[in-house]
């Protein structure tokens, strides 16, 4: 077994942890739907300007096996704050569509038709019309916390 000092064992950790973590560097790729960002123990999600949304829901799971689930409103930037322990966090980020009044009373005249089960001959139909999204937008990834602050997956030791 390898036997390294205190700092090196942490240090080694942090290393292996942010190679083996790629949210914040698939965040930043073209068509993400946010960065991750952190500032003390609040970890934060810089939502990319292009992305029109009718609020968002973000789910984590800590390290400790607990899971939060917040919802934010249009132009609300989804966070959570600390103190955040050390640990590996996996978070999925998922965007309310856009969706116009018209759209929003076929939607409910067909669950309502339906007991409130999912009609899915109507959203198909009005998926191929454009006024649903065909594929949901959705980011998730893990990012890790070491001595109270978020890891830069791209950082060099």
């Amino acid at each position: 077994m390898l036997n390294l000092n205190r700092i090196g064992q942490r240090g080694l950790l942090v290393l292996l942890l942010a190679l083996s973590l790629n949210s914040a560097g698939a965040a930043s790729e073209a068509g993400a739907l946010a960065t991750l960002a952190g500032n003390g123990g609040q970890v934060f999600l810089d939502l990319n300007p292009g992305i029109q949304n009718a609020g968002s829901v973000l789910t984590v799971a800590y390290p400790d096996g607990k899971v939060l689930r917040r919802e934010f409103q249009a132009g609300g930037a989804p966070f959570i704050e600390g103190p955040l322990t050390d640990g590996i966090y996996s978070y999925e980020l998922t965007m309310n569509p856009v969706i116009d009044a018209a759209t929003r009373r076929v939607l409910r005249t067909a669950r309502q038709a339906t007991g409130g089960q999912e009609a899915l001959p109507v959203v198909d139909q009005l998926q191929a019309q454009g006024k649903l999204p065909v594929d949901p937008q959705v980011q998730s990834g893990n990012f890790t916390i070491a001595g109270g602050n978020l890891v830069n997956p791209d950082a060099t030791e």
